[in-house]
């Protein structure tokens, strides 16, 4: 079976902007993996690798109309060397297997 990734991807961007979970990469790999089970007929389990990054937006001195601006929507630099780390498989019928790893 050929996989789209980028549809896939992509997709995936689009649930996680609904999500209650996306903050907390332990609540969103397993939601992310039982809905894509629920979702699709063909697959027998979900293997799942959440990856969490701390990132700070980049602050912009002025903005166009000249007043001290905030931090910038689009841009972001990664802040930190932080990084939580969640792997987990979920398969159809009675399994969960759970890494998870908070270190830096």
């Amino acid at each position: 079976m050929r996989v789209d990734a980028t549809r896939l991807c992509l997709y995936i961007v689009d649930l996680a902007k609904v999500s209650l979970h996306v903050l907390d990469p332990a609540r969103f790999a397993p939601y992310l993996a039982v809905h894509l089970l629920l979702r699709y007929a063909h697959p027998r389990a979900a293997f799942m690798t959440v990856e969490q990054l701390r990132w700070e937006r980049i602050e912009a001195a002025v903005s166009c109309t000249g007043e001290a601006a905030a931090g910038h929507k689009h841009a972001f630099w990664r802040d930190g060397a932080e990084k939580r780390c969640v792997e987990i498989e979920v398969a159809c019928k009675g399994g969960l297997r759970w890494h998870s790893d908070a270190g830096g």
